[in-house]
């Protein structure tokens, strides 16, 4: 399913606010353990699961219906880690790309198809922190009449969770990222920990940016997701938590 189409390559000029709704309950009296959801009429959920024999992944929208195909290539050396394809497998067109910095805990983020010279749009996804727990990236975002850059941050939480879920309190693997310039909720990732065998987790994405923000989102998710799962002996579960709000 190819994106819809975009009189700009960083998205279209109808920008809205995004319509962020928190909505805390105490758990145990403890103000970082509240449980908070996002809500919007206008967001995206998005579905991602992994192929049973090796650890590629699916992206689909709230319906079920399949969009995206992530090759994951951590056996091939001198290739991008990541590649999104539109479509069912890695013959259906590349969207996006994700090249993990070799010694070093950053990412190189391409939106487009690096096969097609001169169409992709790189940016960095750069770690803040040793624990791994947040990770800034840019991109030119629709504003007014025109655009601006803007920076966002996905940052560990145990304390929002997507689609009206709770985070596990004690799992490495829930994010929500924040629009730095706002300070608001841009998007959320909830892991499904153990819950399943295939399904990695939800993702659901509340500010109005455009289709190239929501991928750019997906593909920064999954990076992060990407690059602490191989760093944990690939397992795809929980885990241990720490640094999150």
């Amino acid at each position: 399913m190819p994106l819809p189409s975009e009189s700009h390559p960083f998205g279209t000029n109808d920008v809205k606010s995004p319509d962020v709704e928190l909505q805390k309950t105490s758990s145990g009296g403890s103000d970082s353990a509240d449980a908070q959801s996002i809500s919007a009429e206008s967001s995206r959920l998005y579905h991602i699961y992994h192929t049973p024999i090796r650890y590629d992944y699916r992206v689909s929208n709230a319906d079920k219906q399949h969009l995206y195909f992530i090759n994951n290539s951590h056996l091939t050396p001198f290739k991008n880690d990541l590649m999104v394809h539109i479509g069912e497998d890695d013959t259906a067109p590349v969207a996006a790309v994700s090249k993990f910095i070799h010694l070093s805990r950053h990412c190189k983020i391409g939106l487009g198809d690096p096969h097609q010279a001169g169409t992709v749009v790189w940016e960095d996804l750069q770690c803040q922190n040793f624990t791994m727990s947040k990770y800034r990236w840019q991109m030119f975002v629709p504003s007014g009449d025109g655009y601006e850059r803007r920076s966002f941050l996905w940052k560990r939480t145990h304390s929002v969770g997507a689609d009206g879920d709770s985070p596990m309190p004690f799992s490495f693997r829930n994010f929500k990222l924040i629009d730095e310039r706002s300070g608001q909720v841009a998007a959320v990732f909830t892991s499904n920990g153990f819950k399943s065998v295939r399904k990695n987790g939800k993702l659901r994405v509340v500010a109005e940016y455009g289709p190239s923000f929501d991928l750019m989102a997906l593909i920064t998710l999954l990076s992060i997701y990407e690059r602490f799962r191989r760093r944990t002996g690939g397992k795809g579960g929980g885990g241990g938590g720490g640094d999150g709000g």
